[in-house]
């Protein structure tokens, strides 16, 4: 699926709870995370604290329906359904970060930057 690499960072397009939204792919971050932007929180008892490198955020776990990549052709996306955390997070020019817990269920995760597409091969 295809990726834009920008300022040290991978972007891609996704579909979270059906809205089109771009994320961060992270190798580094354990948990897949979204602003309030891109999953809004109504009144939520599964708070739990974040801490990050720029201090703690509190945030919540809430169901969310994830699509990687082109919704409209099958074999260029990778649909998820997971307990995601959701905070006031601040990302640049994104609205979540797509981290281990969803791409460790891949064989293998491969950045072809010179074609930027992002290759992921099932198990």
């Amino acid at each position: 699926m295809p990726f834009q690499a920008r300022d040290g960072l991978i972007y891609i397009h996704a579909r979270v709870n059906g809205s089109p939204r771009t994320l961060l792919i992270d190798t580094g971050a354990m948990l897949t995370i979204f602003t309030t932007k891109a999953v809004p929180t109504l009144d939520v008892d599964s708070a739990v604290t974040i801490n990050m490198a720029k201090g703690s955020v509190s945030a919540s776990r809430l169901p969310v329906g994830l699509v990687l990549g082109d919704s409209d052709t099958p074999e260029r996306h990778c649909a998820f359904r997971l307990s995601a955390v959701v905070g006031d997070f601040k990302f640049t020019n994104a609205e979540g970060v797509v981290g281990l817990d969803i791409l460790s269920r891949f064989k293998s995760v491969t950045f072809d930057f010179k074609n930027s597409v992002m290759v992921l091969e099932d198990r």
